[in-house]
């Protein structure tokens, strides 16, 4: 009976050693994936930041950076309250 225990609590801490093996394996795959996807934002918001829309944007004053040439119809038009 004793060894029918032993036998029992050897083979759940190898079952719980192997889980956590793989645990820590999806873990660090995770990782690398959060590092790559980190490095390509990283190059897309670097592209974009040297574009010379982005410029021109830097240069306006705060205010002006949100009158879009696609609303200038909607302000043309007179208010009718």
């Amino acid at each position: 009976m004793l060894e029918d225990i032993a036998g029992a609590v050897l083979r759940e801490i190898e079952t719980l050693a192997v889980e956590d093996a793989q645990r820590n394996v999806d873990e660090e795959r995770a990782k690398a994936e959060r590092e790559v996807c980190w490095q390509v934002a990283m190059k897309k918001a670097k592209e974009l930041a040297s574009t010379p829309w982005s410029a021109d944007w830097k240069r306006r004053p705060w205010k002006m950076r949100w009158r879009w040439p696609q609303h200038a119809p909607m302000r043309a038009e007179p208010r009718t309250r």
